[in-house]
């Protein structure tokens, strides 16, 4: 192993035998093998896990029938033994969330081609007359922080990646906690949307409502109260560089 961002292959994909990641932190193979999405803070790791000068590449090789569910206990397996990691799960309850429609129902449009290919989003994008930037055709999201806050245009995306890739960890980070989010919109479609909403480096100076807020601005609404027990995995102890092969 040595230093990944979207892993190539694997099950599910045209290569399913063979899986590459490149360029990842240790933190970022542990979250990929326990899959764990972005954000939602189920992994409690020591820092340096996290270290961007201290990443790795991993490729590995599996029958063609493995399946998603082996594929991560292959790679929990794998890094366990190279790093010597040990673990262990904790449960923990936290106040969880229900994302639902807002009285006047939903403010999306439902996108012109669902199955549409990804975007090329450029690093420094376009923007429009309002501050939001502007998207490539195909499906995609790209966000950028403006002097009050955080503009976001979004084509093509379901109510559950909205979930996963931006309200799960922005939610988690305003809260400080994890912040489980169950989908009660009963929206099943894709849509294309914008989105404003303040940026923690601006700070209270952001003119711009907490996204815990914003969504509102799609005609949903963010219901909380309930307690969830969320499994939380704890890293005891891993070495900082991997034994060999």
């Amino acid at each position: 192993m040595a230093g990944g961002a979207r892993p190539k292959g694997g099950p599910g994909t045209s290569d399913p035998g063979r899986v590459t990641i490149a360029r990842d932190t240790l933190r970022g193979l542990l979250m990929r093998a326990f899959d764990i999405k972005p954000g939602d803070n189920r992994l409690i790791s020591p820092p340096w896990m996290n270290d961007i000068n201290n990443m790795f590449s991993l490729t590995a090789t599996m029958p063609a029938n493995t399946t998603q569910q082996e594929f991560h206990l292959m790679l929990q397996n794998l890094l366990i033994e190279r790093f010597r990691i040990r673990l262990h799960h904790e449960m923990r309850t936290f106040r969880s969330y229900d994302l639902v429609v807002a009285p006047g129902g939903p403010k999306l449009r439902k996108s012109a081609d669902p199955e549409g290919v990804d975007a090329v989003v450029d690093k420094v994008p376009r923007m429009d007359s309002d501050g939001f930037p502007i998207l490539p055709p195909g499906r995609g999201m790209v966000r950028v922080r403006g002097e009050d806050g955080t503009y976001a245009t979004f084509r093509n995306y379901s109510i559950t990646e909205l979930i996963q890739v931006l309200i799960v960890p922005e939610v988690t980070r305003e809260r400080g906690v994890p912040a489980p989010v169950e989908d009660r919109t009963g929206l099943t479609g894709r849509y294309d949307f914008r989105l404003r909403f303040s940026s923690p480096e601006v700070g209270a100076v952001s003119s711009q409502p907490s996204l815990f807020r914003a969504v509102e601005q799609l005609g949903l609404r963010l219901v909380g109260g309930r307690q969830s027990q969320v499994d939380m995995i704890v890293i005891d102890h891993a070495e900082k560089s991997p034994i060999q092969n």
